[in-house]
């Protein structure tokens, strides 16, 4: 496949003509990632998905790199993860400069640790309410002064990172589970699926922090937004049915109330 340098819309056309080429193998033993391919699969499976692919690249005469490719291993790095038979891991070389950070002396030093902390926030329970402290050096007009609140921040969020969870990946044949909570300041979500030993395995976790208004809702108003929030796994839940766990009992009662026609 050729196509003329310099071209913005290159990208995303390779993307629309590899999602074509291969949509009968994608999310089966196959994830594309614009020019990042990722097979997964048993050994004895393996083998026969890499017939497929490599017959399908040579009829859509599609050259690869055989450099880049690397073959038949256990875990391999993509995009800051880990990807292996347990799930989706954190990069340890990423995390090791993330908690060799040193304090920050300024707003711009601050804006690029949240940033690194930030991309790996979906390992992280609760990271809204975790970094709620640093966040507020970056309102307008506010003082930049690192007390002990904000050390205690810093150093809660290096120790979630290095001991940040395994997140499995989903299987679209079970049915999601979506845990949903709420506190003064933040609110949060799990997404999770059961295993085997009736266990709730973390697929990702998500977390806001409430706006001025948000604050003031009542303890109700807040829970009812906290569902709001699963919009950011709508990727995951949209067409499917999921059960959602929540533990404030007037919205149990609002869902199970019948609706009556007068």
């Amino acid at each position: 496949m050729v196509m003329p340098f310099g071209l913005k819309s290159a990208p995303t056309m390779f993307l629309h003509i590899v999602i074509a080429s291969f949509k009968e193998f994608i999310h089966k033993f196959l994830e594309v990632y614009f020019d990042d391919w990722t097979m997964f699969g048993l050994v004895k499976c393996h083998v026969a998905s890499l017939h497929l692919m490599l017959d399908t690249w040579r009829r859509y005469q599609i050259t690869l790199n055989l450099k880049k490719c690397l073959f038949y291993v256990p875990l391999r790095i993509l995009l800051g993860h880990v990807l292996c038979r347990k799930g989706l891991m954190v990069d340890p070389t990423k995390i090791a400069v993330i908690i060799n950070l040193e304090v920050p002396r300024s707003v711009k030093q601050l804006c690029p640790m949240l940033g690194h902390t930030g991309y790996y926030r979906k390992f992280i329970k609760g990271y809204a309410k975790i970094n709620a402290p640093m966040k507020k050096l970056l309102l307008k007009d506010a003082t930049f002064y690192w007390d002990e609140e904000c050390q205690r921040s810093m150093d809660v969020l290096k120790e979630k990172m290095a001991t940040a969870s395994i997140l499995v990946f989903p299987d679209w044949k079970k049915e999601f589970q979506v845990h949903v909570d709420a506190s003064c300041i933040t609110l949060g979500v799990v997404l999770t699926q059961t295993s085997e030993g009736e266990l709730d395995h973390p697929i990702s976790f998500a977390s806001r922090k409430l706006c001025k208004p948000e604050k003031n809702y009542s303890t109700t108003e807040r829970e009812g937004l906290a569902m709001d929030t699963i919009q950011k796994f709508r990727h995951y839940l949209q067409g499917r049915h999921f059960k959602m766990h929540i533990d404030h009992s007037t919205l149990k009662y609002l869902f199970k109330k019948p609706m009556l026609a007068g």
